[in-house]
């Protein structure tokens, strides 16, 4: 679904009512209901603007393993609750979330991508070096841009000691996969988008990791989507994969792909004489073997965050809120208690008693109408997120 569909859709379903009492009007779901809301990158101002409205007005932020007793109505929690949770544990969550959580005496639950952290030597300055004056604010910012994208595991146990976070398992990649033979295009690294983002064969994920995916350009891309959603995976065929890096190599690399306006034609090209010669180009991964492969991701990522940061991991959160039937009875099948989603129009809210796997969350920007001195009305929210979407590419 394209962005444009993703915020027609969204406002389609708050215009219907499928959203939870309080986006529409200023009344407390109480003890009985918890409001859930998603964030990915940080941005420090608005971030912080959040925060102070949660803390002015009296609101708790729980830990997953607390709103999950709640749920099962094992504990009775603070009347004004809220569980705030960030996807994919960007470098953000440790220079920004993190000194600002402290402030203002929040958490945040913090949904891991494992694989793709790092040890790190140290742990990096954040907001606080501002504050102090040992950075200045241009400083900062370059040091936002530049370096490891991802928070590394030192940063993560400082986290959980400080009391700033709850990190739990958001896959192992998070990436998308091939679901068929379909053609698309042929692989250069796309900087704009996050490196969890980009579609790549399986395996590559170290290459993405380390830097060597620069020496593997020009490989075939093919149509895509999430395992825990479709089910399956194409293997594409090895051979013709790394003949065509081969050949990306020879016609000059990365020279030739930012060179060449025609680059993307050129492969297509050497692609189909290649395919010509050979009757058999990949495999359908489906069924019971697709099924042990979510089975695997879902578990490593599990095992790796418990193993880094000495804790027991229950909750997952699929990525890009998709997902499957069969992939939550997985999830179920591998050790996790609760699975965290987006929005589902049967279910408007997270109260007592509700299914733990079927947990539902609303964008951060539904936080400005939770009751409070300086609650934003509907209209006000919506305006911000069309303004938004105009002037930026980040999540909605």
């Amino acid at each position: 679904m394209g962005m444009g569909a993703g915020i027609v859709g969204e406002v389609r379903d708050v215009l219907l009512g499928r959203y939870p009492s309080f986006v529409y009007r200023a009344r407390s779901g109480g003890r009985e209901e918890v409001p859930v809301f998603t964030l990915h990158g940080i941005s420090p101002a608005l971030f912080e603007s959040q925060l102070r409205y949660l803390s002015d007005n009296g609101y708790y932020s729980l830990a997953a393993d607390e709103y999950l007793a709640w749920l099962n109505g094992e504990v009775s929690i603070p009347e004004r609750s809220v569980l705030l949770t960030i996807d994919d544990g960007l470098s953000t969550v440790w220079h920004s979330a993190h000194p600002l959580l402290a402030r203002y005496g929040q958490k945040a639950v913090v949904f891991l991508i494992p694989g793709y952290m790092r040890e790190g030597e140290g742990c990096r300055p954040t907001l606080e070096a501002v504050w102090e004056g040992g950075m200045s604010a241009g400083e900062f910012e370059r040091q936002m841009e530049s370096g490891d994208p991802y928070l590394t595991w030192q940063e993560a146990r400082e986290m959980e000691r400080a009391g700033t976070a709850d990190f739990q398992s958001h896959s192992l990649y998070h990436h998308r996969v091939f679901s068929s033979g379909e053609l698309t295009g042929f692989f250069r690294p796309d900087r704009s988008i996050a490196m969890h983002d980009w579609i790549l064969p399986r395996g590559y994920e170290q290459y993405a990791r380390s830097g060597e995916i620069a020496d593997r350009l020009g490989f075939p891309l093919f149509r895509s989507d999430s395992l825990f959603e479709c089910g399956r995976r194409f293997e594409d065929d090895e051979e013709i994969r790394q003949a065509m890096e081969a050949r990306c190599r020879a016609l000059g690399g990365h020279e030739f792909i930012e060179g060449e306006r025609q680059w993307q034609k050129i492969l297509r090209r050497e692609y189909e004489t290649l395919v010509a010669s050979r009757p058999r180009q990949g495999r359908m991964i489906e069924g019971e073997e697709a099924r042990e492969e979510i089975a695997h991701d879902l578990s490593v990522s599990r095992s790796l965050i418990s193993e880094r940061l000495g804790k027991t991991v229950r909750h997952l959160c699929f990525p890009s809120n998709a997902y499957s039937v069969d992939a939550l009875l997985v999830a179920k099948e591998v050790g996790y208690e609760a699975c965290f989603l987006g929005t589902r129009r049967d279910r408007r809210c997270n109260a007592v008693g509700m299914d733990p796997f079927l947990n539902v969350r609303l964008k951060h920007d539904y936080l400005w109408s939770l009751p409070g001195e300086g609650r934003l009305p509907l209209p006000a929210i919506l305006g911000r997120k069309l303004w938004r979407r105009l002037t930026s590419d980040s999540h909605l």
